[in-house]
C-alpha cells in the first residue's frame, strides 16, 4: 500500500503545470446598452476575479486571456476575441507541428 504522505502531487513548478494551456476570453456587462436587460451589480468583479484566479492560482499567462467589460464587450469585439484566441492558439501548434495540417473552425 502507497503511504499517502510520500506521494508527489503535482505543483505549478512540474511541467505539465508550467505550459501554457490555457486561454480565455472573459467577458463582464453590468450595464447593457439595451434597456429591455436589466442592469447587474458584480458580472465585471466576477469577471476581474476569475482573470485573477487564472493568472495567480492557475498561472495563465496574461497575453492568452482577453478580458471584455461593459460598454467594450461589444458583438464584433467578442467574435474577434474568438478569432484572436484561435490565432493564439494556432500559432504555437503550427510551430511544433510544421508538418500537420489543421482545421480550427
Amino acid at each position: 500500500m502507497t503511504d499517502p504522505s510520500t506521494t508527489k502531487h503535482p505543483t505549478k513548478h512540474d511541467s505539465f503545470f508550467s505550459l501554457p494551456l490555457l486561454y480565455a476570453l472573459i467577458i463582464g456587462i453590468n450595464t447593457y446598452l439595451d434597456p429591455r436587460y436589466p442592469s447587474l451589480q458584480s458580472a465585471s468583479k466576477d469577471a476581474d476575479d476569475f482573470n485573477d484566479y487564472l493568472t495567480s492560482k492557475l498561472h495563465v499567462p496574461g497575453h492568452h486571456i482577453i478580458n471584455l467589460r461593459d460598454t467594450d464587450a461589444t458583438r464584433d469585439t467578442i467574435l474577434n476575441g474568438f478569432e484572436d484566441l484561435k490565432n493564439l492558439l494556432l500559432i504555437p501548434l503550427l510551430l511544433l507541428l510544421p508538418s500537420a495540417m489543421m482545421v480550427v473552425v
